[in-house]
């Protein structure tokens, strides 16, 4: 899985318990909706690669002086930014809110 060998790489040993890394990413994924079309896992896992990449081959660890830490809250944050996205888009969600403000 992507996401455990982008964790692992940050060779994190002293800071967190990797034995549960894999586990760790494993509920993540499985939180993410399967109904939902667009924000699922296999996009919080396109953006978690897309993060990783930009960190190691893109240079952002090194212009950016980014310790362990920082990168690991970034990988964490790329994975899980659409946890529980209903699918619908922010025009709906407004739209629901104000008719139920007017109604």
């Amino acid at each position: 899985m992507m996401a455990t060998y982008a964790i692992m790489s940050l060779d994190l040993n002293n800071m967190v318990n990797t034995a549960k890394i894999p586990a760790f990413t494993k509920k993540i994924f499985s939180t993410y909706s399967q109904d939902v079309t667009y924000h699922n896992d296999l996009h919080g896992a396109d953006v978690m690669q897309v993060a990783y990449y930009m960190l190691r081959k893109g240079g952002l660890e090194s212009t950016l002086k980014l310790s362990k830490i920082h990168m690991l809250s970034f990988l964490l944050a790329a994975v899980c930014h659409d946890l529980g996205h209903d699918g619908f888009t922010n025009s709906y969600h407004v739209n629901f809110i104000t008719k139920r403000a007017i109604d």
